[in-house]
């Protein structure tokens, strides 16, 4: 009898022992899946975020500087002949006395530019012109008078300096002592005098 208690005893031994292996085995069988679907959602969701169309960086990146493109300006060729013309003065009425040109300068464009006018068989005191243009518009004469001893000393594309000579005194004609210089500057929208001239150079006639 002893025998078979004991035989019974072990046979409920090894059938506990059975179930707790059973239980044991159930645990981690339970939770592999959960480890696997966390590994595998990870790399998913970086991709999508740095392809997304919809991005304002990506889309202001190709944008080009509008500074980088200078706009052309408006440009004329200057029509010498056609506005000596238009200037006034006292060789339209004097026969076999005409306007031919001389020098010029400047920057045609963008800014001003000049033409110089001697009298067709000049003498050193005979008057002069000057055409003034701006992109290659005529702008009109450096002064309303004709005035002889005229020199461009320098120009920029905003301004032209003109030295005028004068008599004064004992002067002879090929040699004038009074000198003045002026400025003729783009202010913008039109070309305006900088500085005065005297009498000796306008001789009360501009």
């Amino acid at each position: 009898m002893r025998s078979m208690i004991r035989f019974t005893t072990a046979l409920l031994g090894l059938g506990v022992a059975a179930m707790l292996a059973a239980c044991g085995s159930d645990t981690p069988a339970a939770q592999t899946p959960t480890v696997t679907s966390t590994i595998t959602a990870a790399p998913t969701s970086s991709p999508a975020t740095t392809s997304d169309p919809s991005d304002d960086t990506e889309k202001s990146t190709p944008t080009v500087d509008p500074v980088a493109t200078p706009a052309t300006p408006d440009c004329a060729t200057p029509d010498v002949a056609g506005d000596i013309g238009r200037i006034a003065g006292p060789l339209r009425n004097t026969r076999g006395a005409y306007w031919v040109q001389g020098e010029s300068g400047g920057t045609r464009c963008p800014g001003l530019s000049w033409v110089s006018l001697d009298t067709n068989g000049a003498t050193a005191s005979s008057p002069m012109q000057l055409l003034i243009y701006h992109n290659g518009y005529f702008q009109g004469t450096g002064i309303k008078c004709n005035a002889g001893y005229q020199t461009v000393l320098a120009s920029t594309p905003d301004s032209i300096q003109v030295r005028y000579r004068y008599l004064q005194g004992d002067d002879i004609s090929a040699r004038p002592s009074g000198s003045a210089t002026v400025t003729f500057r783009w202010n913008g929208s039109e070309v305006v005098m900088d500085g005065s001239l005297p009498y000796g150079v306008t001789l009360g006639q501009c």
